[in-house]
């Protein structure tokens, strides 16, 4: 019996249509996902059928996911040209105009949808998620609630409106939606995904990482926590290990072109542009028309053009002085390891609005990357001024920094240069030399230490010799904000007279906020520094503040134009012996030009 029954079925197989058998291979190779093969079949249903709905919706998504947007485009028209009341390939079709970018073609696409059918659910999905996408939260989040009016037990609209809840910074609500979530599938891997980003972006990166690595533990090859656990590692500063996890990704998923732009970006935090750009690279050869692969490949290209910078800034302070000083400068990346520039400033000081003195300088910059991530900095320039018997000064510059994907790490450096921020530096012709070491350690979640120690030789009428130090400690509050202390000390070896602060000791402690915000192509940089010095081994403590606020435009990727003001009333910004009512202030003008 069973034989006769396969009998049977083998001749019915055999008489059915060839058309029929066609229609089958290709939907069941869709259904399976193999995407390869129902593209083929496709083509083929349509070579023997172009009215074949079915054919050309899946063909045009296929084409969508290919990057080929205009032939999925001209297949969504044929389609409803064939069937104008395909609703559902209406709403494909607009999702394809979003993923070219075209947000507000995508949107006007949706209305005309909605103003049929306003209830109808998928065009309102699209909508809420294209209004995300166009950065309009406030709007995405009123349909998402229309949408939960509907349908309030449907998990993936809940994921949404959370993910797109923490986009608008609204994070305590966000968080009740993933709990709400999970409390009901505590394995819910999307909900994990969306919390762990959340708690990523808010700056609970501990919290953020525990996350992630509870959704390894159940699934160790996932490619999305993978991802998250390496980016919040380098959030961490911790960018050793960020790199090793990165490759791990790349290991595990050799076509993910994502984790090779992870890795680019660890690679440029880590001062490594020659590296970046090749990973970089490997992304685009898996994925050549990926919108965020080629944003960070213009983004690593863009540090290689030929810019130019300059800078206009007018100080004045309570002894008198009053400075001006012009700046422009330029440089470019001949290869991804090498950079040269050049710098150059004049200045005009005047004291007490009648002795003036003129200085300027030309000097040219190379800096070079040695794998795995060391930076050899050196510069060479000239120095000179209109004060009497004045002679060209030979500035020199040179440092050997560490590689930034440790921890910890350092930067010793020496310069030779003149002193010429006042007319009595210019007029006495006073130069310095200096030798310093500098170091940094992140030292887990947040928080981040550094200080330094110099030596500084300093020559005019007569020699003179500081000896200074400095410590900090920072924690990086929220995305914008931050919060730390700073501890200077200085003293000089002799009290002279030539024009500089020279206390025999000095110390300054600061409480520093600071507050950085971006506002579409604005951004903002506020600090405050309250403090307490004392000038000089004799002097009282007294109370000091630094105060600096600056706005810069971004006219395009780096084309930008800036303001600044800046006010101090610490005695180790003075120019001259400072005393208790030392103040001085200082604004200016910025702007630099990539090409």
């Amino acid at each position: 019996m069973l034989i006769r029954r396969s009998l049977v079925a083998a001749l019915l197989l055999l008489a059915a249509p060839a058309t029929s058998l066609a229609q089958n291979a290709a939907d069941l190779s869709w259904n399976r996902g193999d995407i390869p093969a129902a593209e083929t079949l496709y083509v083929a249903r349509l070579a023997r059928d172009s009215s074949d709905d079915r054919a050309l919706h899946r063909l045009a998504l296929i084409r969508a996911w290919d990057d080929r947007y205009d032939e999925s485009l001209a297949l969504f028209d044929q389609l409803l040209d064939i069937s104008p009341t395909n609703r559902e390939a209406a709403v494909d079709r607009a999702r394809v105009l979003a993923w070219r970018g075209e947000l507000p073609a995508a949107l006007e696409a949706l209305d005309v949808i909605l103003a049929e059918d306003p209830s109808y659910a998928p065009a309102l999905k699209a909508r809420a998620q294209f209004l995300s996408w166009a950065g309009q939260t406030e709007d995405a989040l009123a349909t998402y609630d229309r949408l939960l009016a509907d349908l309030p037990k449907d998990r993936t609209l809940r994921r949404d409106q959370a993910r797109v809840l923490t986009w608008a910074s609204r994070y305590q609500e966000a968080t009740a939606v993933y709990d709400s979530l999970l409390a009901t599938d505590p394995n819910d891997r999307d909900a994990l995904l969306g919390l762990a980003q959340l708690l990523a972006w808010s700056g609970q990166l501990d919290s953020a990482d525990l996350v992630y690595r509870r959704l390894l533990g159940q699934r160790p090859d996932d490619a999305e926590a993978l991802k998250g656990q390496a980016r919040v590692s380098a959030w961490q500063g911790q960018l050793e290990i960020a790199e090793r996890q990165w490759r791990a990704v790349i290991a595990r998923h050799p076509d993910d072109a994502l984790g090779y732009v992870g890795l680019a970006q660890t690679l440029r935090w880590s001062g490594r542009t020659a590296a970046a750009v090749s990973a970089l690279e490997d992304a685009a050869r898996l994925a050549p028309t990926d919108r965020e692969v080629l944003q960070q490949l213009e983004w690593v290209r863009l540090m290689m053009q030929p810019r130019v910078r300059s800078g206009l800034t007018s100080e004045s302070d309570s002894d008198k002085n009053d400075i001006t000083t012009l700046t422009v400068g330029g440089g470019w990346r001949p290869t991804p390891n090498l950079e040269v520039s050049g710098e150059a400033y004049g200045r005009t000081a005047s004291l007490d609005g009648a002795f003036r003195r003129h200085s300027y300088s030309a000097t040219a910059f190379g800096l070079y990357e040695v794998e795995p991530g060391w930076l050899l900095r050196g510069g060479l320039g000239l120095v000179g001024s209109d004060a009497p018997g004045a002679n060209v000064f030979v500035r020199a510059l040179a440092s050997v920094r560490t590689p930034g994907r440790y921890r910890g790490g350092g930067t010793f450096s020496y310069a030779r240069q003149p002193l010429d921020f006042t007319a009595q530096l210019i007029e006495r012709g006073v130069w310095t030399q200096d030798v310093a070491v500098a170091g940094w350690y992140a030292a887990g979640g947040q928080i981040r230490l550094n200080g330094s120690a110099s030596i500084t030789w300093f020559q005019g009428s007569e020699s003179n010799r500081r000896l200074a130090g400095r410590i900090a400690a920072e924690r990086r509050m929220a995305p914008s904000w931050r919060l730390g202390a700073t501890f200077r000390l200085f003293g000089f070896e002799k009290d002279l007279q030539e024009g500089y602060f020279d206390p025999d000791r000095y110390w300054l402690g600061e409480v520093v906020v600071g507050w950085r915000p971006t506002v579409g192509a604005w951004s903002f940089d506020l600090v405050l520094a309250p403090g307490l010095q004392q000038v000089g081994t004799s002097g009282s403590v007294q109370g000091a503040g630094r105060a600096a606020a600056q706005v810069s435009y971004a006219i395009a990727p780096g084309r930008d134009v800036g303001a600044f003001i800046r006010f101090s009333s610490a005695g180790m910004d003075g120019f001259s012996t400072a005393n208790a009512d030392y103040r001085s202030l200082a604004i200016g003008l910025s702007g630099s030009w990539l090409f």
